[in-house]
């Protein structure tokens, strides 16, 4: 059984909004100090180029 998250970063400041996904199949904690969380939620930010006043994260799980 292969397990595969969607993992989807959002940052929201008051001006802008911008959305990234990420399909990941490696184990990870869904907390913000887990190591692949981190990477999703810097390279968004990186390139979202927005200063964040919120950022999120949702995760979808699909069992296949």
């Amino acid at each position: 059984m292969t397990e595969v998250t969607e993992l989807t970063v959002s940052i929201k400041n008051s001006e802008q909004s911008y959305k990234q996904k990420f399909l990941l199949q490696e184990p990870y904690q869904i907390t913000s100090d887990d190591p692949i969380v981190k990477k999703c939620i810097d390279e968004t930010l990186a390139n979202s180029k927005l200063e964040p006043e919120d950022i999120s994260v949702r995760v979808f799980l699909s069992i296949q």
